[in-house]
């Protein structure tokens, strides 16, 4: 059985910030059909991948545009007062964070957290080797000393 279906159709609806598994849906394809597709044909891996790439800027606008929609915010109480809807703000919380973490997990040099794995710049992260270094090279210094500190020992005790 032969599937009809647009590589550039779907790269762009993954590239909207879609899922695949959504697209599949409705265009009555299997998922595992597509994956078996994608591992034998490099050009629909590369689009693929640069569409999911695209997916995470859509997601980052989509974050801004929920942030400034506030069309949902105040809804009218039974008492005819305006209100802040929790309901909406939650939703739009949820709706935010999500896409922050796809984002992230996207494109983690662009949108993921940035680790700082160095020490402070005044003391400057030690690594074990260098740790190792240190040690022998005081047991160095203190090989080439010891002697000097047992004369120096003998000279004042006079033994």
């Amino acid at each position: 059985m032969t599937v009809d279906y647009s590589h550039d159709d779907l790269c762009d609806f993954i590239a909207e910030g879609n899922s695949l598994v959504k697209w599949c849906k409705i265009n009555g394809i299997g998922y595992s059909t597509i994956m078996a597709h994608l591992a034998k044909n490099i050009e629909f891996q590369d689009k693929y991948a640069r569409a999911k790439e695209a997916s995470a800027d859509y997601l980052v606008d989509e974050i801004i545009a929920i942030s400034d929609n506030v069309t949902h915010d105040v809804i009218v109480n039974a008492q005819g007062h305006h209100v802040v809807d929790g309901f909406a703000a939650q939703r739009a919380r949820l709706m935010v964070d999500t896409r922050k973490w796809v984002a992230s997990k996207m494109k983690p040099k662009k949108y993921g957290d940035k680790l700082n794995i160095g020490g402070q710049d005044d003391q400057p992260l030690k690594t074990e080797s260098s740790l190792i270094v240190s040690f022998v090279a005081a047991n160095d210094v203190f090989a080439a000393i010891e002697p000097l500190m047992v004369a120096a020992h003998h000279d004042n005790s006079g033994t």
